[in-house]
């Protein structure tokens, strides 16, 4: 008896996050402060892993309000 050469079709979508669920890992605000940049910029990398590709410019809008100060 052969194998079924079928693939499963839901292995291949790809889900992402909400905006909203995935700006929920960004716990802090960007001050600025040079020891903290690395934490938040891996932090913002993440999070546009997340969300679709077709959100980018929304979720940057969202990422750009983290940032405040003198940063």
């Amino acid at each position: 008896m052969e194998a079924d050469n079928v693939s499963n079709s839901s292995e291949d979508i790809t889900r992402y996050c909400s905006i909203g669920e995935a700006t929920k890992l960004i716990t802090h605000h960007f001050d600025g402060d040079k020891r903290k940049l690395r934490e938040f910029m891996e932090n913002v990398d993440v999070v546009f892993e997340l969300v679709d590709p077709t959100k980018h410019d929304v979720l940057l809008k969202f990422m750009e309000a983290n940032i405040i100060g003198d940063a």
